[in-house]
């Protein structure tokens, strides 16, 4: 298991290493949302700098957890993984995890942009904003590996992932605060393990960071269950589903 969760990780991390402008996009792409967010407004604070970070690491893990199923895909691989007797679930998720790490390059890019732009954001309690980092990294893991469990049991068509990386950026309060959303919305906020990292920040609170560690945990079971209930399903179909 743990063999198998590390050779996906470090099959991800040498092709996003062969991929450079991956990496680039992943820093990128997140700053223009933030720079477009702050750009009317006074300078922006850690909670919205940890926001920008946030959604480089949460499109880089949906963009590596869609390519990652794809790629076995289209390599054959996927159908090897389904025949053999271990679980593929686990070189899956240590795919979509080096997706996460790779980017977590947009941590120190947001940090230096907004520096430079607008100036050195006060940091707050360094542990609190550690903790909330690690959520929303392990939040966005936990979220993708739902979808690599849908793209295994179902096929993929172009479009089909279209608007996750703004809902999920949205609902989580990366750009504006959870405060501001509707009741409904708040609620459904609260069932993702990086909005708890986000409000964690911005109010400075460890309890937050208690029960989206919580959160975590029900997704990271729920995931892994999703996953392994894919696995079992492709394992009765036609081969042919892997074509």
């Amino acid at each position: 298991m743990i063999r198998a969760f590390t050779s996906g990780l470090v099959a991800q991390l040498r092709i996003s290493s062969m991929t450079p402008l991956a990496i680039v996009s992943a820093v990128l792409s997140p700053m223009v949302y933030g720079i477009l967010v702050v750009s009317s407004g006074s300078a922006p604070d850690i909670g919205l700098t940890l926001g920008i970070a946030a959604a480089g690491i949460w499109t880089t893990t949906l963009t590596s957890a869609l390519f990652a199923v794809l790629e076995e895909r289209r390599s054959r691989t996927l159908q090897l993984l389904v025949t053999v007797p271990a679980s593929m679930a686990w070189p899956l998720l240590g795919r979509v995890l080096g997706g996460a790490v790779q980017g977590l390059t947009a941590v120190p890019a947001s940090a230096v942009t907004v520096s430079l732009i607008w100036g050195v954001p006060e940091m707050g309690d360094p542990v609190v904003l550690l903790g909330a980092l690690v959520l929303v990294t392990a939040g966005c893991t936990a979220m993708s590996a739902f979808l690599v469990g849908f793209l295994v049991r179902y096929r993929f068509f172009a479009g089909m992932v279209n608007g996750f990386f703004g809902l999920v950026t949205f609902l989580t309060g990366m750009f504006v605060p959870v405060s501001a959303l509707q009741p409904f919305g708040r609620y459904l906020a609260e069932l993702l393990p990086p909005t708890w990292g986000m409000s964690a920040v911005r109010d400075q609170s460890y309890s937050e960071l208690g029960i989206g560690c919580l959160v975590l945990l029900v997704w990271l079971v729920a995931a892994l269950s999703y996953l392994s209930g894919a696995e079992r399903r492709v394992r009765k179909i036609s081969s042919a589903f892997f074509a």
